[in-house]
């Protein structure tokens, strides 16, 4: 896909440099020219353009961050398709994840740094709880953190709706950060998220997971 660096998308998005791959999509920085922003576009891995479930968890991101603007939550820019192209497009954000910020200090924060991440990150699943979006998936990666020090939470990949809670999902998570229901393919509801950030929060004190498991 690095052939995408360069191009104009819907004669407004101009393809700036690649930034990551992962395994549904892969990252690239984009100029939004009518905006005059600087935006992160999610394309869509080719070969996943046909699997249902791919397409599903990208409209399920798009849903969930269309009713969500808080300033602790990436803004969303749209979800949109070109061709043989699935994008989604956020806030660039100029800064870490706080998987490498932990990884960098070797789990180290100050009391201070962790206060100001859990407090912007107890507000965001707040505010995104309050409308009916439970995230499901709240672990280091899902984490950044701009130049000026400001917090969000990104990746609704796997967020489920006020309207969906009630049935069951499947493990969809990462298991290390994993409520016991989320684990079992149960209902998962604001509590689900809760769980997640104290074993965040555990990991931010002491440098490491209270439980084993891989976290991608």
């Amino acid at each position: 896909m690095e052939n995408l660096i360069g191009r104009n998308l819907q004669n407004r998005f101009k393809v700036l440099s690649y930034v990551a791959s992962g395994g549904m999509s892969t990252v690239f920085r984009v100029l939004d020219t009518q905006r005059n922003v600087t935006l992160a576009m999610k394309v869509l891995h080719l070969d996943l353009m046909d699997d249902p479930s791919a397409s599903r968890r990208f409209q399920r991101e798009a849903r969930a961050l269309q009713r969500l603007a808080h300033p602790n939550i990436v803004p969303f820019y749209g979800l949109y398709q070109e061709e043989d192209l699935h994008f989604l497009l956020e806030l660039f954000v100029d800064g870490p994840s706080l998987k490498t910020i932990l990884r960098k200090s070797q789990g180290k924060l100050s009391l201070t740094q962790i206060l100001i991440i859990l407090k912007a990150l107890c507000a965001a699943l707040g505010y995104a709880h309050a409308n009916g979006v439970v995230h499901c998936d709240v672990k280091p990666g899902n984490v950044m953190i701009d130049r000026s020090g400001q917090v969000f939470l990104t990746d609704f990949g796997v967020a489920r709706h006020a309207e969906s809670t009630t049935t069951t999902i499947g493990a969809a998570g990462t298991p290390a950060y994993m409520a016991p229901e989320q684990i079992r393919g149960e209902p998962v509801n604001p509590a689900t998220d809760v769980y997640a950030l104290s074993v965040l929060l555990y990991e931010l004190l002491t440098g490491r997971r209270p439980f084993t498991g891989d976290e991608t």
